[in-house]
């Protein structure tokens, strides 16, 4: 069982962990259209959303031009075509990241396989000599205990791989923006961390009661949880337990706001989103005929959009919650490295050294490619790059079997575009 529930947390836990997955959405009839030009100040006009993009403007939302959003916030930025020409952009922008597909293969440590390019990183020994390579679009976890599967696994699975992102920005300075949480689309792929209320949840009196600590829900660690807000998937069914016909239902959520930096110039980014799988007993509620069939919201109205019948508005019961996964780590356009001690630990109270399968493991590194100049509003590729580590749960249960905490690596490719 051991490594069966080891394979849950590399092939669907931890993914969620990778890059949030979004659903599309319909845009509002009308928005406030920040148009910039060369010789005059930033001006609104209220257009159609592909009237906005078409003369290169910048979406503001919905709303009107008084007051005016494009007003006194406006910072000079330069970008270069056949002639280098000089623009004014308002300093509040909108970015939309976009995932692309990964490989439907992965090779590399822990495997009898070698990684194949594109490669993305490596896994070193002490003395800084490359022991394996890691594959771009594999996801690698783990340390290096007998039985554990420590190599990389494919994220094949959309849902995994991330749909589409929106994140609000201000200019800091320059043509550096300080990214921040949004609550576009929606609950399905906005970026706003959960809370400020909290209910009990799981193995409690009152499973569902409103409450501060974990002492409001009968003191068992972790049963006190904020409210989800946003959701990077739909719930996912997960059925390889290594228990014949015993499912889990995954709830992949956004903990904290997304915090990090993009410039505008460079396309250099590096940025954080806080995220959670909370783990729940039994299999996952489903939207049939546009209803809840059951669960927390059995009756409600809903939609499913991932091909897994699932939606974020058909929770699990509260009383079903079995813990939660957290991963905050900080994706980088840049080098992402991660060493350990001398004894090969990673990261703290890490129960088997090493990485992936690699017990003489000491130096992990991952390298992202910037996506270069984003002014043109096009779309742009780079690459994420993210090691680091993956902490224990608040349930022993998921620690002991899933031998956390443990390290993480991953370089997915994906578009980022000025909107």
């Amino acid at each position: 069982m051991t490594f069966a529930f080891h394979r849950i947390l590399v092939g669907t836990l931890l993914l969620a962990g990778v890059q949030p997955a979004l659903a599309r959405h319909s845009q509002p009839v009308r928005i406030q259209c920040c148009r910039s030009h060369p010789s005059r100040a930033t001006t609104c006009r209220v257009r159609a959303p592909r009237s906005c993009r078409r003369h290169h403007g910048v979406d503001m939302g919905p709303g009107t031009c008084d007051p005016d959003p494009c007003a006194g916030t406006t910072t000079t930025i330069s970008a270069t075509t056949s002639s280098t020409t000089t623009t004014t952009a308002p300093g509040h922008v909108r970015l939309l990241f976009d995932s692309v597909a990964s490989a439907s293969t992965c090779g590399g440590p822990g495997y009898g396989t070698p990684a194949t390019p594109p490669l993305s990183g490596e896994v070193d020994d002490g003395t800084g000599t490359k022991l394996d390579d890691l594959q771009l679009g594999c996801v690698y976890v783990g340390g290096a205990a007998a039985g554990q599967a420590g190599g990389g696994t494919p994220i094949t699975n959309r849902a995994y791989m991330g749909g589409r992102t929106y994140v609000d920005g201000d200019i800091d300075q320059g043509t550096q923006v300080a990214i921040g949480a949004s609550d576009d689309p929606g609950p399905l792929g906005c970026s706003r961390g959960a809370g400020p209320a909290s209910h009990c949840l799981g193995a409690t009196t009152v499973p569902g009661a409103e409450c501060t600590t974990d002492a409001d829900c009968g003191g068992n660690p972790g049963t006190c949880q904020a409210d989800a807000r946003c959701y990077t998937t739909e719930p996912l069914d997960y059925s390889a337990t290594g228990i014949n016909g015993f499912v889990v239902c995954l709830v992949n959520i956004v903990q904290n706001d997304v915090t990090g930096t993009v410039d505008l110039a460079s396309g250099d980014a590096d940025y954080t989103m806080p995220l959670a799988t909370r783990v729940y007993l039994f299999a996952c509620p489903k939207c049939v005929a546009g209803a809840c069939s059951d669960g927390k919201n059995v009756g409600d109205s809903c939609d499913t959009t991932q091909g897994g019948g699932t939606s974020v508005s058909c929770l699990p019961l509260d009383r079903n919650y079995f813990g939660t996964i957290d991963t905050n780590l900080t994706r980088t356009t840049g080098t992402s490295t991660l060493s350990s001690d001398s004894a090969g630990v990673f990261c703290p109270g890490q129960p088997h050294p090493g990485a992936f399968g690699l017990a003489d493991a000491r130096g992990i590194t991952e390298q992202g490619s910037p996506a270069g100049d984003l002014r043109d509003f096009g779309p742009h590729d780079y690459i994420g790059a993210l090691t680091g580590c993956v902490p224990g749960s608040s349930n022993p249960t998921i620690n002991q079997f899933g031998g956390l905490p443990f390290p993480l690596a991953v370089a997915t490719e994906a578009t980022l575009q000025l909107r």
